[in-house]
């Protein structure tokens, strides 16, 4: 059997191919991007995690070749998420990190923040699948608080951080009052905190998701960043190679496969 796997997680693709070989212990190939981030070291040691507890066999830096599995990351714009496909070239398994799961977790932090009422911004980008996802859990929590709403949801897609920050501004310059802003990336998060700061406003909470070094140390030094989360390379490591493991033994695989993510806060 011929599998293809693409995997994207924050921006990145990985494509996967798998077919079967005549060995005792099956040898699945590894190539990333020349990147030494914290998220792939943590990948890597997630799948390796998995590879060891299943005994198999990864090749970090490996091509094709003779490899029962072929597990390839290549620089894209996707969000966090694997699919598998057939030799027919068919969607036949996915995993991803659960965005939404994420958004709802978020939500229901500003709801507590805000003890159950207030006004909330999200800079949203409605043309990203993984955003939608993550939006809809937001909006799902905040639907059990009657007294919350969400007053404005401008589009930031593809603007990076100088659009952010524009639309954030334009929203503190409205009479309309801002109690929380949910930035849906990492240059959104710092965009709005960038117009919180530039208008002087105080008492504003943001929560944002997958932030960057920046943004982190911004959530460690200062009290507006009251949250975020971001998803789990460890867990999404070990979760492709088990699905990987599963598709080369002709195993069911149950539909989608979820991976949840971490959210941090203050409080």
């Amino acid at each position: 059997m011929t599998l293809r796997t693409r995997l994207a997680l924050l921006g990145f693709a990985v494509v996967a191919a798998c077919h079967s070989r005549s060995t005792t212990t099956p040898q699945i190939g590894v190539a990333f991007p020349d990147d030494s981030s914290s998220f792939y070291q943590d990948l890597r040691r997630g799948m390796q995690h998995a590879a060891d507890s299943l005994h198999l066999t990864l090749h970090f830096g490996a091509r094709t070749g003779e490899m029962d599995a072929m597990v390839i990351a290549l620089e894209d714009g996707g969000g966090s998420e694997v699919t598998i496909l057939g030799a027919n070239r068919q969607s036949v398994s996915a995993v991803m990190s659960d965005t939404r799961q994420g958004g709802r977790l978020l939500g229901e932090y500003v709801a507590r923040r805000l003890e159950g009422g207030g006004n909330v911004a999200i800079l949203d980008q409605p043309s990203v699948a993984s955003v939608r996802a993550l939006v809809a859990g937001f909006r799902e929590a905040l639907a059990g608080y009657p007294n919350i709403r969400v007053v404005a949801a401008p589009a930031i897609d593809a603007g990076g951080r100088d659009v952010a920050q524009q639309k954030m501004g334009n929203l503190l310059a409205t009479d309309q009052p801002i109690n929380a802003v949910f930035a849906t990336d990492d240059a959104g998060t710092l965009g709005a905190l960038a117009a919180i700061a530039s208008a002087g406003r105080k008492g504003i909470l943001v929560v944002g998701y997958n932030p960057g070094p920046e943004s982190r140390a911004a959530f460690n030094q200062g009290a507006v960043f009251g949250a975020y989360a971001a998803p789990d390379p460890m867990a999404l490591g070990q979760r492709v190679i088990e699905v990987v493991a599963a598709k080369l033994k002709g195993e069911p695989v149950t539909e989608p496969v979820l991976v949840p993510v971490a959210v941090v806060s203050k409080s």
